[in-house]
């Protein structure tokens, strides 16, 4: 084999790598960040504004952008019209949002298993807004997914650590799930 292609397949290789590190790394990340308290005695706050989190995530993630951008010297403007990009940032925020706050009522596990039944919504939305036709094993795929999940889920508890105890457990429950579908209908739409 040439020696470029094995550069490539290192390349390729390192590159799954660093962007299966870096995803574990920000999901252990936001999950302390929402979830472990901080604070001496018996006064143990919860970061409280998941909107602050996302702003400074969008934030670095311009910044980091434009940067490269110009290292690379690529030109920064803009090729589609701007509602486009709206439309998609205000998916991508909401999803996010939603996201971050499902860890106040739902377990990191749970909101992680939530993530594999992305399928169901993105095919729906790709066939009412997207206009595409997908096969009909496609849509069978989808639901089993997103059934599967949701038993090995409800199967035990799915409350996150700072879940206020006293409320009770339905309204945990009813909250995190309800954030955890939009969160759910918002990216598969993104």
């Amino acid at each position: 084999m040439p020696l470029g292609q094995r550069l490539m397949r290192h390349k390729d290789a390192w590159s799954v790598f660093v962007t299966t590190v870096a995803l574990l790394i920000y999901g252990v990340l936001q999950e302390r960040v929402m979830t472990r308290g901080w604070g001496g005695g018996d006064s143990h706050e919860h970061f409280p504004h998941s909107a602050f989190l996302v702003l400074c995530n969008r934030l670095l993630t311009v910044l980091v952008l434009v940067v490269h951008m110009v290292a690379c010297g690529h030109s920064c403007t803009l090729t589609a019209p701007v509602k486009s990009y709206c439309m998609v940032s205000a998916s991508n925020m909401v999803s996010t949002l939603c996201q971050y706050e499902a860890l106040k009522y739902v377990s990191f596990v749970t909101q992680t298993l939530a993530k594999t039944a992305k399928a169901l919504p993105v095919v729906l939305w790709g066939t009412v807004y997207g206009g595409k036709r997908y096969k009909a094993e496609q849509y069978i795929h989808a639901v089993l997914i997103t059934a599967g999940c949701s038993v090995f889920a409800l199967g035990g508890d799915i409350t996150s650590a700072v879940a206020d105890r006293n409320s009770g457990t339905w309204w945990t429950y009813a909250m995190g799930m309800c954030l955890l579908l939009i969160y759910l209908a918002t990216d598969g739409w993104t």
